[in-house]
């Protein structure tokens, strides 16, 4: 699919890049166009591909569970039972892949195997530890033995990083595994965009109901709203922060705003001077919090003081504090006490896209300076922000991420795990990683909120990751696209999940 070119899809490419309508491209109802924030640097299916990236696979792809529009577990590919606290067992539905082979209890056990395996680099490898054993019990039967319970593995089930991939992927080149979802991929240009068609055997009866989708990057966030008002485009994802109240007052267009993701500063902790944790802590007290959700996200946001850990059965914000309110004398005897006490320069890698990144940038660069920190944004495309992320070709750096299901747990992939650019590089900490451990195993909720308090203590004290606000994501559309809706909090990037149901009128 790579590389081959669909000459309509390109003609559409083209008129956008041109700044033309393209109404006359498409028929009015089966083809719905879709605005994207970034060209994803992979599809790869357990790598972590950005938001953009992981909602296009959700559209290629499908997990053994899923959620509903209001973010509640539902089973996808297959229902299951619990035998036992350790031991869950699917039954699958019948459900085909992109290449016509039905979709079996082998290739389950394919997929599974691939997250788990000894060297595996999945995203969420770490998250599924606990699966001691995957069994083949029939066809369409499997059996996962744990060994411990897990309050999460079903939400880990339900992740675009965790889909079920034909077993013949295996041959399929690392970038087009075999996916069963509602559309397959007709072509991909780097840098422009996708076109996808809709899967005939497709299993939820009366889905896919648009045959097309023409998905087209644009690298301006002003004229990739431009073009959701002008009606260049059915639907938008990350709508810009400073378009947000502006888009609201066209009447021909809807936008679903809500708390969804958050921006943080990683280290490196391999080597280079934040290796002392007395000097990370400092960055974290000298950020104003207020002033950066005013700047970066327009107001549409809040302060974030510690870890990105959701409010809920599972947690609570007071338990844990403010690890990292602002406190500038106390951020500089830090500095003193690190050695650093007229401080010293740096180069921070900040992703040249999104102009929220910039404006975040040039906030924290003034409240560092306050402490002696001279910061120097280093702009850079996706490709080499993330590149550079998962090498730790930095020793700060700026970063924006979201959880991938609604509960604490899902900050275990910002905090361990293979390399990547979400978490910072080289950090391991036996405390936390078996604070993680036991919360995840953790049945009981009242529990649970006492686990993840400490974890929250514990990064103020480790400071692996610092929080500095929380964001406001969103979609906007146009009034004729239905059966499309933004799932909450950190679900909403999975709202893509839904693409088989939009209808555009």
């Amino acid at each position: 699919m790579t590389g081959r070119r669909d000459l309509l899809g390109m003609g559409v490419f083209a008129a956008l890049a041109a700044g033309l309508p393209i109404t006359a491209a498409r028929a009015a109802s089966d083809t719905l166009r879709v605005a994207l924030s970034t060209f994803p640097a992979t599809l790869r299916p357990y790598a972590s591909s950005g938001n953009t990236g992981n909602g296009i696979k959700l559209m290629i792809h499908r997990g053994l569970t899923s959620y509903d529009p209001g973010g509640e577990l539902q089973p996808e590919l297959a229902t299951w039972t619990q035998p036992s606290p350790t031991e869950y067992v699917f039954e699958l539905r019948d459900a085909f892949f992109h290449n016509g082979d039905p979709v079996t209890a082998n290739d389950i056990a394919y997929s599974l195997n691939e997250i788990v395996k000894e060297g595996s680099t999945a995203f969420l490898k770490d998250s599924f530890e606990s699966v001691e054993r995957v069994e083949v019990l029939a066809p369409k039967r499997i059996r996962l033995s744990l060994k411990r319970p897990s309050a999460t593995l079903l939400n880990l089930l339900a992740s675009p990083f965790a889909p079920m991939i034909s077993a013949k992927s295996a041959d399929a080149p690392p970038e087009e595994p075999i996916g069963c979802g509602p559309f397959t991929m007709v072509s991909r240009v780097r840098g422009e965009g996708f076109v996808f068609r809709r899967f005939p055997r497709y299993y939820r009866e009366g889905q896919p109901k648009i045959e097309t989708v023409r998905s087209t990057y644009y690298g301006d966030e002003s004229l990739r709203a431009a073009a959701v008002e002008n009606g260049d485009a059915d639907l938008m994802e990350a709508v810009p922060w400073q378009s947000i109240t502006p888009m609201r007052q066209n009447p021909n267009v809807r936008v679903e705003t809500g708390i969804g993701g958050y921006y943080y500063f990683l280290f490196n902790f391999t080597r280079g001077r934040f290796t002392d944790a007395k000097l990370r802590q400092a960055v974290g007290l000298a950020v104003d919090r207020d002033a950066f959700v005013a700047a970066a996200f327009y107001g549409h946001g809040a302060p974030l003081h510690g870890l990105p850990i959701p409010e809920g059965p599972a947690f609570s914000l007071e338990m844990a504090g403010e690890p990292f309110k602002r406190d500038v004398p106390r951020a500089k005897r830090l500095m003193a006490e690190a050695g650093f006490p007229n401080g010293f320069s740096v180069n921070v890698p900040c992703y040249s896209s999104v102009s929220a990144f910039q404006r975040a940038g040039q906030v924290v660069r003034e409240n560092l300076a306050d402490i002696g920190i001279e910061m120097n944004l280093v702009l850079a495309d996706y490709a080499r922000y993330t590149t550079g992320g998962n090498r730790g070709q930095y020793e700060l750096g700026l970063y924006g991420a979201t959880g991938f299901y609604n509960d604490p747990d899902a900050i275990a992939s910002m905090l361990i795990g293979p390399p990547s650019y979400l978490r910072s590089f080289g950090f391991r900490s036996e405390r936390v990683e078996t604070l993680l451990q036991n919360g995840r195993a953790e049945l009981d909720p009242a529990k649970r909120r006492v686990i993840y308090a400490d974890l929250q203590k514990a990064n103020g004290e480790e400071a692996a990751m610092i929080g500095l606000g929380w964001r406001h994501e969103g979609y906007a559309m146009r009034n004729n696209v239905t059966g499309f809706k933004r799932m909450p909090y950190f679900l909403t990037t999975y709202s893509p999940i839904q693409m088989g149901t939009i209808a555009v009128g």
